[in-house]
């Protein structure tokens, strides 16, 4: 009988992360094929001495079970697993990297961030990935961004199981503003400042902008008389569901001028909650127009900016079932990632 694969799975945040909850999935995939372990902090520090401690903490421990396993997955940042990465490639570990986000982060040609730090960490990060034996990304909108000879898989970003899915709750739609969720950080990356600006061209259409985020909005310096803004704060995932209900759409927005491709992780908490999607954004074709083919989404658009009461009717027609699809399509299975071990 075939030794099973021995898979070490390295996860940066602690329990409640995006990254965390799409690699529990992961985790409970694997091991219904193979024998695993996982390495994760317990708890986040703020602090960033007691931060780059738990990191290497969490490398020394990892490095122990080198010797047992004979694969090691991580997501990006990889940085954070460095010494864990290197140790691996001695050790002629195959390295797998799931890259959902691309560096350095650059706007209209400009890094996001310009500091020493983060320009050191940017050329180690992309150094850690070239040392992986294979990368996973979430959509061919990424592929001219990444060394392609070493994408082993195209796997969009997956639906947990652990979230429940909440049935499409009709909000009637009238003159009333369209009520609109956005939840996510909150940074020039965003641009949430040029969605808002988008609808001073359309002064007709009253919009009701909800912002579920840490960060509060800083780049408008003047507020269109046709919006309005209420920013509530975080709030955790169980209870921003509940509050996103009483929305007609919930916002995926990414900046124009982002050089980047993406893959918005909130796109299944919006579905999951029963809300159709509006997204803002640079054009990334490979993760909106399956979307916008199931009708579970629209692009905003200068043309539909006064025709987004007629976009929620249109999406809220039989949402639930084309939902459901589409959830079912795109869960994680073992057929779908076998192809990496």
């Amino acid at each position: 009988m075939e030794a099973m694969t021995r898979s070490l799975v390295l996860i940066s945040e602690s329990k409640g992360g995006t990254s965390s909850n799409l690699f529990d999935e992961l985790v409970e995939v694997l091991r219904e094929h193979q024998d695993v372990r996982v390495s994760q902090p317990n708890i986040s520090f703020k602090n960033m001495m007691l931060k780059m401690t738990s990191t290497l903490m969490q490398n020394l421990r990892a490095i122990r079970h080198l010797f047992w396993a004979d694969v090691i997955i991580l997501h990006v940042y990889a940085v954070a697993w460095a010494p864990t990465i290197i140790a691996a490639r001695i050790l002629r570990k195959r390295v797998i990297v799931f890259q959902w986000d691309v560096y350095p982060i650059t706007i209209n040609g400009k890094r996001f961030n310009k500091g020493i730090a983060r320009r050191a960490a940017d050329w180690l990060e992309n150094s850690l990935l070239s040392l992986a034996t294979a990368l996973v990304v979430p959509s061919q909108d990424f592929l001219p961004y990444v060394n392609a000879r070493k994408v082993a898989a195209i796997i969009p970003l997956w639906p947990q199981r652990q979230i429940t899915s909440l049935t499409h709750l009709f909000r009637h739609i009238g003159k009333e503003p369209v009520q609109i969720g956005f939840a996510g950080q909150i940074n020039q990356t965003r641009g949430i400042d040029e969605f808002i600006n988008e609808f001073r061209r359309t002064p007709s259409c009253q919009i009701h902008l909800h912002l579920f985020s840490g960060q509060r909005i800083t780049l408008i310096d003047e507020m269109p008389t046709n919006v309005q803004v209420t920013e509530h704060g975080y709030l955790h995932r169980v209870e921003l569901q509940k509050v996103l209900r009483t929305m007609h759409f919930g916002l995926l927005c990414l900046s124009v001028h982002l050089d980047q491709p993406g893959f918005p992780s909130k796109t299944h908490d919006y579905l999951s909650a029963g809300l159709p999607i509006l997204y803002f954004g640079k054009s990334l074709p490979a993760f909106t127009e399956p979307l916008v083919a199931e009708r579970l989404a629209v692009p905003l658009s200068f043309e539909n900016c006064e025709k987004l009461h007629d976009e929620y009717l249109n999406l809220s027609r039989d949402f639930n079932i084309r939902r459901d699809n589409f959830i079912e399509t795109n869960k994680l299975t073992w057929k779908k990632i076998a192809c990496l071990f």
